[in-house]
Order: structure tokens, then sequence, then C-alpha cells
């Protein structure tokens, strides 16, 4: 798990329930990460003129049901 930010400008995306990753999302889902996703890049590009990177893990858990991705 992380210990702190990558960078000052660091975040995570982690959905509410537990989800291993975006191929267990459903329709709806996908179609709210894919608008939240887009929004971001977007502020980060035009108005925080930066790049970025962004990456998915799954963090899991000795459960499997407990398996969580972070984006």
């Amino acid at each position: 798990m992380p210990k702190g930010p990558v960078c000052d400008d660091h975040f995570l995306i982690v959905p509410k329930h537990h989800i291993a990753h975006t191929l267990e999302l459903s329709e709806a889902q996908e179609d709210e990460y894919v608008q939240l996703r887009d929004f971001l890049i977007d502020y980060i590009i035009n108005v925080k003129r930066q790049d970025y990177l962004l990456f998915e893990r799954n963090s899991p858990f000795k459960f499997e049901k407990a398996a969580h991705m972070n984006i």
C-alpha cells in the first residue's frame, strides 16, 4: 500500500465496493469511471499543464472477495 504521495498532485481512484479490476465494472460503473478519468486527464493537461501517469493496481487480500483496485 502507498505510504504517501508519489508527488504533490498524486491521487488515487478507488471504488466504494470491492472490485478487483476495471474488467469487473458494470457498464454503468465503467461509464462513470471513463467520465471521471477523462475529466481528470483534461484538468491535468489543460489546467495544471502537467503530464500524467495512469496505472491500475490490484491490492489482493487474504480473502478473494476483498480484492480492491487502485487507479
